[in-house]
Order: C-alpha cells, then sequence, then structure tokens
C-alpha cells in the first residue's frame, strides 16, 4: 500500500515529466510543424483523392463532404491521440541510456507516457491552427458535414480514452522491439503499413473491400481516429457503438498486458547483456 508521502511524490515525479514532455516540444516546434504540415499534406491528398472519385455521388453512404470532413476530423484526432513515443524508447535501449531510468523512482514506462502527454498539449496547440484554417474553407464551400447530434460528438470523445490507451501501448511494444533486434526500424516499418489500411487512413474503412472490412473490425486501429469519425458522421447505430467500444477496450487492456510482459522480459535481457 502505498504512502500519502509517496503518492505526492510520485504525482510531483510524474508532473516534472509532463513539464519535460511541454518544454521540448515548445523548444522544437518549427521542426514539429514542419511534421504536422507534411502529414497533414498526406491526408489532404487522399481526401482530395476519394472527394474526386465520389463527386456528387455517394458510395457506401459517403459523400464528397463526408468524405472531406472525416479526413479533417481525422487528422486532428491522429495527431491528438497518436503516440509517437516508441522512437525515443527504441533508442534509449539501443544506446544504453535505459540503464539510467532503470535506478530512478518513476517507472521508464509511465515516464515515456507523461512526457508524450505533455508533448500532445503542444502538438494540439499546432494543430489548431491548421483545423481552424481547413474547416474554414470546408465550412466556405459548403462541403463540411456538421455533427448530426450532440450524443455523436460525445462519444467521439468518450472513445478518446481507450484510443488513447490503444495508441500509448502499441508505441511502446513498437519501442520494446529494440529490446531483441538492434535495428527495429523494419517490422515497424511494416506494422505502419498495415496501420495504414486498416487505421482508416488510406480510405474510410467502409470503403474498403468487405474481407478488409471484417478484418478491420477486430484489429485495434481503426478505433484510434476512423470509428470515431464515424461516430461523428452519425454512420454507426447502437449496437455497432456497443460493439465497437468493447472491441477497443478490449484490445487496449490486452496490449496494455502485452506491454507488460515485454517489459519484464525485454528488462530481463537487457540486464542480461550488461545493460
Amino acid at each position: 500500500m502505498i504512502s500519502l508521502p509517496q503518492l505526492r511524490a510520485r504525482l510531483r515525479a510524474y508532473y516534472a515529466t509532463f513539464r519535460i514532455g511541454l518544454n521540448q516540444n515548445i523548444a522544437y516546434r518549427a521542426r514539429i510543424n514542419v511534421w504536422t504540415i507534411t502529414h497533414a499534406l498526406g491526408l489532404l491528398i487522399y481526401a482530395l483523392v476519394w472527394g474526386t472519385v465520389l463527386g456528387d455521388q455517394e458510395l457506401a453512404g459517403f459523400t464528397q463532404q463526408d468524405v472531406l470532413t472525416y479526413y479533417l476530423g481525422f487528422f486532428v484526432l491522429e495527431r491528438v491521440v497518436r503516440a509517437h513515443g516508441w522512437t525515443t524508447m527504441s533508442t534509449d535501449i539501443r544506446e544504453g541510456r535505459l540503464s539510467f531510468w532503470l535506478s530512478r523512482p518513476i517507472h521508464y514506462v509511465r515516464y515515456t507516457a507523461m512526457r508524450e502527454t505533455g508533448a500532445k498539449v503542444v502538438l494540439g496547440l499546432l494543430v489548431l491552427p491548421v483545423l481552424v484554417l481547413f474547416l474554414g474553407v470546408l465550412v466556405v464551400s459548403g462541403t463540411f458535414t456538421p455533427p448530426s447530434g450532440a450524443l455523436d460528438v460525445a462519444l467521439l470523445l468518450a472513445f478518446l480514452i481507450p484510443g488513447s490507451a490503444l495508441a500509448f501501448s502499441i508505441s511502446h511494444i513498437m519501442g520494446m522491439v529494440a529490446f531483441w533486434l538492434e535495428d527495429n526500424k523494419g517490422p515497424v516499418s511494416a506494422f505502419w503499413a498495415l496501420s495504414v489500411i486498416f487505421s482508416g487512413a488510406a480510405a474510410p474503412v467502409a470503403l474498403l473491400p468487405d474481407s478488409l472490412q471484417a478484418i478491420a473490425a477486430y484489429l485495434p486501429f481503426q478505433y484510434i481516429a476512423a470509428f470515431p469519425m464515424e461516430l461523428y458522421l452519425g454512420r454507426v447505430s447502437g449496437g455497432q457503438i456497443a460493439i465497437g467500444f468493447a472491441v477497443a477496450v478490449s484490445w487496449a487492456v490486452i496490449l496494455h498486458l502485452v506491454s507488460r510482459l515485454l517489459w519484464n522480459r525485454g528488462i530481463r535481457r537487457y540486464s542480461a547483456v550488461g545493460g
């Protein structure tokens, strides 16, 4: 049982780590701006392609303005929810810097999570101008789909919780691959390539072939951004919402347990080889 002074000390450590992530990303905001704009352009290309393909027609219930609104929301959710701490974690493991953190009172995985939470605050502020710009363009051009109701917005926000948990666990697992592979970029790149297909980035999941839709429904990727945006657009019924939430929460729990298992085994391997 943790005592009150110990709890306060941990909370202070977590807050300090959060501030580190905040300050580091403020210091490197120019680089983050370039990265944000580059990613925005990639999704803009997808949006324009699908918008052009649809024109005045519908495909799987998607209109042109639905697709454009979908990709705007997808971009914002990806920036706010998606975790990228795996790069720092894998570098710390390969270069031996992890040893320093093993002797610290704060758990390294929690350290990376809190630092990235601080980074997300900066990312959210940097994404805001892009959001306002694109939203303004869509509204002025009449190609923006407003939410079908307050409940759909509330459900989207509720999905940020399991979505964030999924993103953090996936990122940590990708980083921990470095315990066994000195260069983990290949497996990680292959993993993210699959993610692009099944996350709804390359195309809304409803526009994928039926076989791929069936696979995507039981994988975690779409629950980070695509499924919440389909909720926003009012495309998901009550039963599907319950199933989607159950799948997302189940994956969040499973991946958290996998992350803990890999960490415990990885640390033993790291210590055995003199890390």
